[in-house]
């Protein structure tokens, strides 16, 4: 998908910083544009702005179904929380609520405390109806006590290499992947926020920078403060090596609900965990793709250019693709947010964990296929909604 189509979808969202939408000449319903808001991680976004514009008509069913799936990750993050709490886990839920209707691939949950918490959290998530991703490791309906569930709940912390009847799949070092089943939402529960054994953002950034927020069915869940929350999407999205409208539109909302204050504490976070180049990159990209979309950069935009520095090599990058997104961010960028990062003592250290684990060749095998696959597609979100559209 072109450039263009990336452009229009941007101009049917509009931005926050301006009083109205821009005019969209064609067509603002279509299958193709759908499909990109679903790389996008944003189909309930670009289907609400459809609807408000008084044209949803061929994607009524989809827009149903969005709702649904909005609905069940409600319910679902109700759930999880009452769970949780009920259990007296410390948690906090990341990079899933954002500043507008928005379903993630999956909901994230931080456990602030130790190993055995996480465990805790565990065995309190599958006595709830959740079950394993790899339902083949453990038969929940079969466990009958606390000494069984215990024992599922090591077996899942337990990191395995994928391979054999598994195939690619396989259990995270630093957490594991369970299922809602009764509102089909995918949980993903974490002792640190790492890719592999490699943490890209310390955990202890986040005691003092707790909140809760009240869902649209009255439920209470905690999250980061804003600020914080932000940072974690910016850090997971160079960790990914893939800009989406998705965090784009995060952004651009949160950056319009910030005061000054905010903004100075957002900065503040930023250089703490060592993301001034992530964050450069990504707020480069940001404002390029604004100031092409809109003929404008908003005023909190230009001041974090002005204190955090552009990058002139992504500028270039998106430009030469025409602005279209889901971007890829250049090798160069990528290796920069890694050399900032290795100034900080808990990122190196689990570096090296990482490099002693990878002389297992199962590790090494998995860590390659990670790394190729990352630089071959062109979006990561795996979903029905795709079939056909080409390897992600």
């Amino acid at each position: 998908m072109s450039g263009d189509l990336t452009l229009k979808l941007v101009k049917i969202l509009g931005s926050p910083f301006l009083e109205e939408n821009l005019p969209v000449e064609r067509e603002i319903e279509s299958r193709n544009l759908y499909i990109l808001a679903v790389k996008n991680k944003i189909p309930l976004l670009y289907l609400e702005a459809v609807r408000k514009r008084g044209e949803l008509k061929k994607l009524d069913s989809a827009y149903k179904e969005e709702k649904v799936r909005y609905q069940n990750l409600i319910s679902s993050l109700s759930k999880i929380s009452k769970v949780l709490n009920s259990a007296k886990i410390d948690y906090c839920i990341v990079k899933t609520i954002r500043p507008f209707p928005s379903v993630p691939g999956d909901v994230d949950i931080l456990i602030l405390g130790d190993k055995r918490m996480f465990k805790e959290a565990i065995v309190a998530l599958l006595k709830a109806g959740f079950v394993p991703q790899l339902r083949e490791l453990v038969d929940v309906g079969a466990l009958k006590n606390d000494v069984e569930y215990w024992k599922a709940a090591e077996l899942l912390s337990r990191p395995t290499y994928g391979g054999g009847k598994y195939g690619l799949k396989h259990i995270s070092p630093t957490g594991t992947d369970l299922v809602d089943v009764e509102f089909a939402v995918d949980v993903d529960l974490q002792i640190e926020l790492a890719l592999s054994y490699v943490v890209y953002l310390d955990k202890r950034s986040f005691f003092g920078r707790l909140t809760e927020i009240e869902l649209q069915n009255g439920a209470k869940i905690t999250v980061p403060i804003p600020e914080l929350d932000l940072t974690v999407m910016i850090a997971h999205s160079l960790m990914e090596q893939m800009f989406l409208l998705g965090e784009f539109y995060t952004l651009l909302y949160r950056l319009y609900e910030f005061d000054d204050k905010e903004i100075e504490n957002f900065v503040r976070i930023l250089r703490e965990n060592r993301l001034v180049s992530a964050s450069r990159s990504f707020l480069t990209i940001s404002a390029a793709l604004h100031q092409r979309a809109f003929g404008m950069l908003p005023e909190k935009m230009q001041y974090l250019l002005d204190e955090l520095g552009y990058d002139s090599a992504e500028e270039k990058r998106i430009a030469s693709f025409g602005f279209k997104v889901p971007h890829k961010y250049g090798l160069r960028t990528v290796l920069g947010v890694f050399l900032e990062k290795t100034r900080e003592k808990n990122f190196m250290k689990s570096l090296c964990v990482q490099a002693l684990k990878t002389l297992n060749p199962k590790m090494a095998r998995l860590v390659l296929k990670s790394i190729i696959d990352m630089r071959k597609r062109e979006y990561y979100l795996k979903d029905r909604r795709l079939e056909g559209e080409g390897d992600g």
